[in-house]
């Protein structure tokens, strides 16, 4: 099967053991991640093979695992190093050879491929429970499911044929336990099989054909395995790019390709092709105590608002970001028009609110930072993507994350904007992942990372410590917002150099286009606006005394 969806070429042990291949050659690195960046396989090592495409020998480097639900998975690394041509239109694979010619294969009319599931779940009896699956495809527009018979018959449970789509190796499935007592089904329990037929146009990414496999020449050069990490093949060269960008300021092209370098050993903090839930001891948790759940109906939404709300909906499924729910749980969505007509999702956690427990975490001073940062010639700012949508909640405590729109039911995998408690859990992983120890040579406000040092070689151990940190920790960043090595930054609403600290311009300007006060109530207004920035303006309250002596006044006296 060709997945154009994987990054690395897989085959099963067992279908190897069926003909004569070279040695299967250890690797450093033991497990592969899926597509959803949490499920994991096992990987033995790898083998080079041939495949033979008809009369045209083809070579891919396999790395071979235990189970894999199908035979054989060549993925892009296959396709993009023999040249490999995908018709969908046509239902065919066509490889192309300098000296062999060229030969093309057709689609199979279908496979059918096992679904299992994500994880262990005991359903009481007579309630039924919408599951996550895991399918080995990447991705499918439109499957056919055909559930377990067996299954259903020893376990006494229904579950409903269905035409599923399959999204980062995951799917849902409806099931409902008929029996009078518990029923618990294990992870990886095989619920049913997927086909997957041929349509015209075919669904993109997964095609399947016959071919034939041969040993390899030991003259064959390895194909390089550096990492097995899944980085989307579409983003290689768009991550590059980006690398490219942050480092483009630094004049001395020395410094530039370490300063690329040590960003190219983290890239994966840079690829936002898939959102990731980062690993971290310390997940979200909500505590109600022994307060009954809280349900509120969804609010009334026009025929537009419920189609932009179930777009947005959607997303968030495919992100992994939400679930469908089936909680005693509920909060109404509110959906805030933005400038340009687009619709903004917020959810209304007032009433869960209410009755959350508050947790005290302290929020860093922003004087007591920029404060910090002062004196030092190197600044690297990290600004972290969707920062909240990276913190995972507690599995006992997703229930009480559910929302409910006018067409469904669903509840969050990660920490929600708008939960009593989000900015405290967010600044405690933060500081307890990178603060605690490093306090002169970072700060960290929420998802706005500084990292500062009085030395370049200094700067790019720092940079270096910091960034390996966040990449084991699955974080990551938006490149856009971040800034390398640079001598000055922009941090909360401040530009900061080793020599100075002054306020943006832009968050001055209101205060700069005031005209001059002519009343009473202009003048407090002024030296309310002003007084914030009182620090920058040197001699402040004697510049300010006119204006004092007038507003300090009693009314009778004005």
């Amino acid at each position: 099967m060709v997945d154009t969806g994987a990054t690395h070429s897989l085959i099963a042990r067992s279908t190897l053991n069926y003909f004569s291949h070279p040695p299967i050659q250890k690797t450093s690195t033991t497990t592969a991640v899926l597509g959803d960046a949490s499920t994991t396989i096992d990987v033995h090592g790898f083998v080079r093979l041939c495949i033979f495409i008809n009369h045209i020998p083809t070579f891919a480097s396999v790395f071979v695992v235990d189970s894999l639900g199908v035979d054989f998975i060549l993925g892009m690394d296959w396709c993009i190093n023999n040249d490999i041509l995908l018709r969908v239109r046509e239902q065919k694979v066509i490889v192309r050879h300098p000296s062999h010619g060229t030969t093309a294969v057709h689609f199979l009319d279908s496979i059918s491929i096992p679904v299992r599931l994500a994880q262990s779940i005991q359903l009481a009896p007579h309630h039924e429970h919408i599951v996550r699956s895991f399918t080995p495809l990447s991705f499918a527009s439109c499957v056919s499911y055909i559930p377990d018979g067996v299954l259903c018959r020893s376990k006494k449970i229904y579950i409903p044929e269905a035409l599923l789509k399959i999204n980062c190796f995951h799917s849902y499935i409806l099931i409902h336990n008929a029996a009078n007592t518990p029923c618990t089904l294990r992870k990886n329990t095989i619920l049913g099989t997927v086909y997957f037929f041929n349509t015209n146009p075919a669904p993109v990414n997964i095609t399947a054909f016959p071919l034939s496999l041969s040993s390899l020449s030991s003259k064959l050069p390895l194909i390089s395995l550096s990492s097995i990490q899944p980085t989307s093949i579409t983003s290689i060269s768009d991550v590059d790019s980006v690398l490219h960008d942050l480092v483009h300021h630094i004049t001395d092209d020395t410094e530039k390709r370490i300063f690329f370098n040590i960003l190219n050993r983290h890239r994966r903090i840079f690829d936002i092709s898939k959102p990731t839930i980062a690993k971290t001891k310390l997940p979200h948790v909500i505590i109600t105590a022994d307060h009954p759940p809280i349900s509120v109906r969804p609010y009334y939404r026009t025929i537009e608002q419920r189609k932009e709300l179930q777009h947005e909906v959607d997303k968030l499924l495919m992100d992994n970001i939400v679930r469908p729910s089936t909680s005693p749980w509920s909060s109404p969505v509110i959906l805030k028009k933005k400038p340009d007509g687009a619709y903004r999702f917020l959810v209304d956690f007032r009433r869960l609110n209410s009755i959350t427990r508050k947790d005290a975490y302290p929020q860093p001073s922003a004087e007591e930072l920029i404060y910090r940062l002062s004196g030092h010639s190197y600044f690297t700012k990290l600004d972290l993507r969707s920062g909240y949508f990276q913190i995972p909640i507690v599995e006992s405590d997703k229930e009480k994350t559910a929302f409910v729109t006018p067409d469904g039911h669903y509840e969050f995998n990660v920490l929600a904007q708008g939960l009593m408690n989000a900015p405290a859990s967010f600044q405690r992983v933060m500081n307890n992942l990178l603060a605690t120890g490093r306090w002169d040579y970072v700060v960290i406000y929420l998802d706005d990372i500084v990292i500062f040092s009085h030395s370049l070689e200094e700067h790019k151990r720092h940079v270096d410590e910091i960034l390996s940190i966040l990449d084991t920790a699955h974080f990551k960043v938006s490149p856009p917002k971040c800034t390398i090595a640079a001598n000055q930054i922009e941090f909360l609403g401040h530009i900061i150099t080793s020599n100075t600290v002054e306020p943006c311009r832009e968050k001055i300007k209101v205060i700069l286009d005031i005209p001059s006060p002519c009343t009473l109530s202009q003048a407090n207004r002024f030296l309310g606006k002003i007084g914030y920035y009182r620090k920058f303006i040197p001699d402040f309250a004697r510049i300010a005394a006119p204006l004092h002596k007038v507003t300090n006044k009693t009314r009778t006296k004005r």
